[in-house]
């Protein structure tokens, strides 16, 4: 998946291997992502899985969150399951 902004909605599965930029839509179904994730400033709802580092996540995480790696800002509610 390419790097940059992404201002519209992504509904289903998102795989992506490479760097995320700003992600501005809403993020609904199974995100898995390898690499490192920069500003993810909306909702996400459903699975995700990551593998890396994260940057500022500044909006709420509903679901199953799964991560190995290294968390930066992390602001807001998280809610499910958290495993680090």
């Amino acid at each position: 998946m390419a790097s940059g902004d992404k201002f519209w909605e992504f509904v289903g599965l998102i795989t992506g291997w490479g760097a995320f930029g700003d992600m501005s839509g809403e993020f609904e179904g199974l995100i898995t992502g390898w690499e490192r994730f920069g500003d993810m400033s909306e909702n996400f709802e459903g699975l995700i899985t990551v593998s890396g580092s994260f940057g500022d996540m500044s909006e709420n995480f509903e679901g199953l969150i799964t991560v190995s790696g290294s968390f930066g800002d992390m602001s807001e509610n998280f809610e499910g399951l958290i495993t680090v």
